[in-house]
Formats: C-alpha cells, structure tokens, sequence
C-alpha cells in the first residue's frame, strides 16, 4: 500500500479490506509516528532491558542483521 504522507488515502485503502474501526486506529497510529517517531526515552530503554535482561538492539542492527541472512540462504 503506498500512500505516502496521506493519512486519509491509507485509510480508506484500508477499509477496502479492513474494518473501519481498524483503518482508523491504524491512522490515528502512523499519524503519531509521522509526528514523534518512534524513538524511546532512556527510562524505556531501561524497562525493556529490564525485561529483556539485555539492552533492546537497534532497528540497523536488526536489518543488516536480516539482510546478512538473507544474502546467505
């Protein structure tokens, strides 16, 4: 689905296929994310190492992670 930075095209794409209360949770959601991001506070950080037992990794670790693997198989 590419609707770039309209909110209101995706979420009528959405609804083609999706419940509407599902298409609006999913744009109030990327609207959130187009205006903060999805970056953590140090404090969060801190929880999900607490929970994980380790500091979370990044998302570029993860995907040159993937992509390694993927090269592989």
């Amino acid at each position: 689905m590419r609707c770039g930075g309209d909110l209101d095209a995706m979420e009528g794409r959405l609804r083609a296929f999706a419940p509407a209360w599902l298409a609006c949770d999913l744009r109030v959601t990327m609207r959130r994310y187009q205006e903060d991001g999805a970056v953590a506070t140090e404090a969060e950080i801190e929880r999900f190492a607490d929970l994980l037992g380790r500091r979370p990794g990044s998302y570029r670790d993860f995907a040159a992670e993937a992509a390694r693997e993927w090269r592989s198989a």
